[in-house]
């Protein structure tokens, strides 16, 4: 029913995979320039399997080997089967893009819905006899996803949840903020006249008009806050590349004061939604609450002034994201054991 063709590298992928992807959630992380910087930082070895039904693009997967565990927390496969009480035995196959998540692409959009329990297990017998993978994970996608019915016999751990501001739901600015608590609409207010007595101004910006050693530096500092030792020079490396691969796409937020940015946000806007990508603050200098301005306050007033429908925040600070009307959405790593299936 359904035919399978591994491609070795993003660009062998034939266009058609690309011209027909879905748009729906986290859409930026299945597509092509993403994952062409993506596949390689994860894993030892990157394939994509195309699947096609009567000939037509039905499903992509983008799949990553590892051979060792990785040193991304997030993606790294020992840590996942481990919250599974599972044991690490390489090879294992991980459907994923960096700071993305494991959702496959669902290309077909103008033909029959894939029958997705054949689809993956036929993409799982592949895996097994052709690479001699043990498990395929499915990394941080929506707690109830329709693809892995419980037919499949998958394992399902929870993971961090996800941020979501629906801009649809309220339509303006004025309304979203109309929706929060009286505190947290003080809080807003206090912090705008904060900057403002101070001398710091936000300023949006190209990403390459700026220093971005500096921002690498920043947005170090923010993971190492949350317990993830990141370094500068890695997050230094992503923002050239976001600003080579989607100059008209990315900007950056930025609190500045006296000439020195204090806080930004990295921001990529992909069809509807916006996503928030980066956020780096310099906490001995920043004295002003600004990271709450440049990471809430304005990509919102960003996101409504686009006439855009989602913002998509990443993990963390879930009760900070919470209280400014940020909801979050539950995610699960999803595994199969394929010694088992």
């Amino acid at each position: 029913m359904y035919r399978y063709e591994l491609y070795g590298s993003v660009d062998d992928v034939p266009e058609a995979f690309w011209e027909m992807a879905d748009s729906g959630f986290g859409s930026l992380y299945r597509s092509k320039p993403w994952l062409r910087d993506s596949q390689h930082k994860l894993g030892n070895r990157s394939l994509y399997v195309g699947v096609y039904s009567d000939c037509i693009p039905a499903a992509l997967f983008p799949i990553v080997l590892f051979s060792e565990p990785c040193d991304y927390p997030r993606w790294d496969p020992a840590r996942i089967l481990a919250k599974a009480g599972k044991t690490w035995t390489a090879p294992v196959a991980m459907c994923a893009s960096l700071f993305g998540n494991g959702r496959p692409f669902r290309v077909g959009v103008g033909c029959a819905k894939p029958a997705w329990v054949d689809v993956i297990q036929g993409l799982v017998r592949r895996l097994r006899v052709e690479f001699g993978c043990t498990a395929l994970l499915f990394p941080r996608c929506p707690a109830n996803e329709e693809l892995f019915p419980t037919s499949l016999a998958i394992c399902r751990v929870e993971s961090s949840p996800m941020g979501i501001v629906d801009l649809a739901q309220h339509g303006t600015w004025e309304n979203y903020c109309a929706s929060l608590k009286r505190s947290v609409r003080q809080s807003f207010r206090r912090e705008e006249r904060s900057a403002q007595a101070h001398g710091v101004s936000v300023i949006r910006a190209a990403v390459g008009d700026l220093d971005l050693t500096w921002l690498g530096q920043l947005g170090a500092n923010v993971f190492q806050k949350y317990g993830v030792d990141f370094s500068a020079e890695r997050l230094t490396m992503f923002l050239a590349y976001m600003a080579r691969e989607f100059p008209d796409k990315t900007s950056v937020i930025a609190a500045v004061r006296s000439g020195s940015i204090l806080s930004f946000t990295l921001n990529v806007v992909h069809g509807n939604t916006l996503y928030p990508k980066m956020f780096g603050r310099d906490y001995m200098e920043d004295k002003y609450g600004t990271y709450f301005l440049v990471a809430y306050h304005e990509p919102i007033k960003l996101g409504f002034e686009a006439g855009l429908r989602i913002i998509e925040y990443g993990a963390e600070a879930e009760r900070t994201k919470e209280r400014r009307g940020v909801s979050m959405l539950p995610l699960c790593d999803y595994i199969l054991d394929l010694q088992q299936v």
